[in-house]
């Protein structure tokens, strides 16, 4: 990126904030192996207020009224880019308003507080809630006056409560690893509510435990999100839905609604502790990528070495006249997650609790590196919508059509499910962070850039370069680029590799697979691992064979050009140890 001064520089994390106090944003760079450098703006600015809560609050929705009735409406964020964190104060620019007519603040948790005439250029510090007021919400009846509970076709609070928590770890973009981690915590909590709630109605007693210890816990993961506002409205709904107050937050007595909250506030501080880094936003700033990033919309190869995982470069910035640079990099998403704390996985003192071995790749000199990527070659050749590989989120929506109405078999069922899924995540990232093994992407542009290896005395032949396959891989001629013919598109690249896919004939070095590749590394398949993982235990639990269905979705890694197939095959043996392990340990 284009630095102070003019200067090219390398930058990792960005954030802004208004370090003057003085009502303009500044933008700090943490430069890569440099200073930290801060970018001031300069020229005429309109008015400003930035508003400092008493007490910092994610997902608070702070409204600002202007005279004119323009309303502006911020909401406070827990970070922002890699390993930064924006000004925790929010910043209305007012334009020509010399005040705010009504500043209103909407806390998660169900406070409010309003101020009037606040008057612009100036930090303004809105108070928390009184206590009194805290506390007298915390007293309140956990009852929603006047409500009555719709009908829920028989439907279990558990299922209500896995299928909100998959909307909101949707909405708020969560990763696949966290996905896991965050329905296993969620699953834990359900269980642990049902098993400890009493009163003379049982059943309305789990009830509301559940749904506390839900609602609490899924309040503060979400905060850690994407899309606060409209995550946090959708879980005030759903606890309103039962006629629950989101107001009654008391953690003493032993009402079933405070033994939720309970329950919901201890998963939220073991959470800071098991592994994940939630404190760090789930990043891991030890993990070091052996490869500089491949910039996806550019031709050629940048691997320094293409046995390891290669980050892509989703985009590309230049500045005044510069040459376009990297932007928009993939980071190894779940590269700590060996260390996170399982279900019925023992704990890995080196973050790798299942180890199936090196990928079996070798360099790219080998027949077996060539064969994996001629493999994803054949198998993303032809023109159709590739399978989507399979996520915890997913098989919890399976997981949902077949779930009973039973509450105490439906947290079971989660229970096992979810702790399958969690495991899964654990032992599949702990192996990518061991052996760090390359995307298709890399290896077949790598290979591509090289040239081919079939013919010595044909154009660009290199040891390293893919074998010519009749009707897949094949050198662009003159005869085979001219017009009408298969290579017309081509004719710019005379002498170099073309490869079918998605049924036209590109640049072998410009190769792209049909689905979007994660920023993760390969070996082994995440999607594979899932799929096998949730599919034994659901068979095992609702008599529905979900084996066929496993072994589709685990192959869509290598249809969506992702994964190769011996990615799958680990992915397929370690899911099935996991879910089998779960199974004897329910």
């Amino acid at each position: 990126m284009l630095g102070a001064g003019g200067l090219r520089l390398n930058g990792r994390g960005l954030a802004a904030a208004d370090a003057g106090n003085d009502g303009r944003m500044d933008v700090a760079i943490n430069t890569i192996g440099g200073k930290l450098v801060l970018l001031s703006p300069q020229g005429p600015s309109g008015h400003w207020l930035d508003v400092k809560l008493a007490r910092f609050s994610p997902g608070a929705v702070v409204t600002a009224e202007l005279p004119d009735g323009r309303i502006l409406t911020h909401e406070a964020r827990a970070g922002s880019s890699y390993l930064s964190s924006e000004d925790p104060r929010v910043h209305f620019g007012l334009g020509a308003a010399t005040h705010v007519r009504r500043l209103i603040v909407r806390y998660a948790w169900g406070g409010e507080t309003r101020l009037a005439g606040v008057r612009a250029d100036r930090i303004v510090e809105v108070p928390s809630p009184s206590p009194v007021r805290i506390r007298a919400a915390a007293a309140s009846s956990t009852a929603v006056s006047g409500c009555t509970r719709a009908a829920r076709r028989e439907q279990s609070v558990a299922r209500l409560w896995d299928e909100t928590a998959v909307l909101v770890l949707r909405d708020g973009a969560a990763t696949p690893p966290v996905q896991a981690r965050d329905l296993f915590d969620l699953s834990k909590a359900m269980q642990n509510a049902w098993a400890h709630a009493s009163g003379t109605n049982i059943h309305s007693a789990r009830e509301a435990a559940i749904s506390y210890a839900a609602y609490r816990l899924l309040v503060w993961r979400a905060s850690l999100g994407a899309n606060l506002s409209r995550t946090f409205a959708l879980l005030t709904r759903r606890l309103h839905s039962l006629c629950y107050s989101p107001d009654f937050t008391k953690l003493t007595g032993g009402s079933p609604a405070a033994l939720g909250n309970r329950i919901g506030d201890a998963a939220i501080r073991s959470g800071r502790h098991d592994g994940s880094l939630e404190a760090l936003h789930y990043v891991d700033a030890s993990y070091v990528p052996m490869n500089g990033p491949l910039v996806v919309s550019e031709a050629g190869s940048t691997v320094h070495d293409a046995t390891f995982w290669q980050p892509l470069a989703l985009g590309q910035v230049a500045a005044h006249g510069l040459a376009a640079i990297p932007a928009k990099i993939q980071s190894f998403a779940g590269a700590q997650w060996g260390h996170v704390r399982g279900f019925a996985l023992p704990a890995s003192a080196n973050g790798l609790p299942i180890d199936p071995g090196p990928p079996p790749l070798g360099d790219p000199s080998t027949a077996s590196y060539k064969d994996a990527a001629v493999a994803v070659i054949r198998a993303t050749s032809r023109k159709g919508a590739p399978v989507v590989a399979s996520s915890p989120l997913d098989w919890n929506v399976r997981a949902n059509r077949l779930a009973h109405s039973s509450l105490q078999r439906d947290v079971r069922l989660y229970l096992t499910l979810n702790g399958a899924l969690n495991d899964a995540a654990i032992a599949t990232y702990g192996v990518k962070r061991r052996y760090q093994s390359p995307r298709p992407i890399s290896m077949i542009r790598y290979l591509a850039f090289q040239g081919q290896s079939s013919d010595p005395k044909a154009p660009s032949y290199s040891a390293e370069g893919l074998p010519l396959v009749p009707g897949l891989i094949e050198l662009i001629t003159k005869q085979s680029s001219a017009p009408g013919r298969p290579h017309a598109a081509l004719a710019a690249d005379v002498g170099q590799v073309a490869i079918l896919s998605q049924g036209r004939w590109v640049l072998g070095a410009r190769w792209t697979p049909p689905a979007a590749t994660p920023p993760s590394p390969g070996w082994v398949s995440e999607g594979s691992a899932f799929s096998y993982a949730a599919a034994d235990v659901l068979t095992a639990l609702t008599g529905h064979s979900l084996e066929r269905q496993a072994e589709q979705l685990g192959q869509a890694g290598v249809a969506g050009g992702i994964e190769t197939p011996a990615d799958v095959a680990a992915g397929r043996a370690l899911g099935t140890t996991v879910g089998q392990r779960a199974l004897a340990r329910r």
